[in-house]
C-alpha cells in the first residue's frame, strides 16, 4: 500500500473538490498538473501509483489522515462515488456502508425492509449480518416506519431513507 509520504511526493489533493493532480510527471503522456486517474465503469475513481492501482477515496483518506489510519470501509455520504472530497467521506464498517444505499432494482414494495406476505406487510431489519423480524402490519406505511426506526436506532447517521413509491 502506498504511504502518505509517497502520495504527497507525487500528487496534490484538493480536499474541497476531491480531485488529485500530479506534482511529478508519472508517464510520458501525462503532464504535471493534470488530473490523476480515471473513472471505472462502476463509478469509482482509480489512480495508478508505482505500478499499483488504488481507489481515489482510499488515497484521499491516506493523504488526509495517514497510512496507519485506514478504516475497514469508506462511505461516500452523498453516494456519489466520484465525489472524493474529504467532507463526503467517512469511516464505516460493512453494515453501516450498506445502510447508505438506494432501493434495489428488484424491490417491489417501494420501501426498504418490508415485504407483502400472507395478506400483511412484514417489516424486517438487519443487524450484525442477521435478519431481524420486526412484525407484521396492516399498512405499508406502518411496516416501513418500523423498519426505518429499527435502522435508525441501530445504524444512526448511515441510514438513507428507502421509500420511493
Amino acid at each position: 500500500m502506498v504511504t502518505q509520504q509517497r502520495l504527497k511526493e507525487l500528487l496534490h489533493y484538493d480536499s474541497n473538490t476531491g480531485v488529485f493532480t500530479w506534482l511529478k510527471k508519472p508517464a510520458r503522456r501525462i503532464g504535471v498538473g493534470s488530473v490523476a486517474g480515471f473513472i471505472r465503469k462502476d463509478g469509482y475513481a482509480r489512480i495508478g501509483i508505482d505500478g499499483e492501482k488504488h481507489l481515489a477515496h482510499r488515497l484521499a483518506w491516506i493523504y488526509t489522515y495517514g497510512d496507519a489510519n485506514q478504516p475497514v470501509e469508506i462511505d461516500h455520504k452523498n453516494m456519489n462515488r466520484c465525489d472524493n472530497s474529504i467532507d463526503n467521506l467517512r469511516s464505516c464498517n460493512q453494515s453501516q456502508n450498506q445502510m447508505n444505499t438506494t432501493l434495489r432494482k428488484d424491490n417491489t414494495s417501494g420501501a426498504k425492509g418490508i415485504v407483502f406476505t400472507k395478506g400483511k406487510w412484514q417489516a424486517q431489519g438487519h443487524l450484525n449480518g442477521r435478519s431481524k423480524y420486526l412484525g407484521r402490519f396492516g399498512s405499508k406505511e406502518d411496516a416501513a416506519n418500523a423498519s426505518m426506526q429499527f435502522a435508525i436506532a441501530n445504524h444512526g447517521e448511515f441510514v438513507r431513507e428507502g421509500v420511493s413509491k
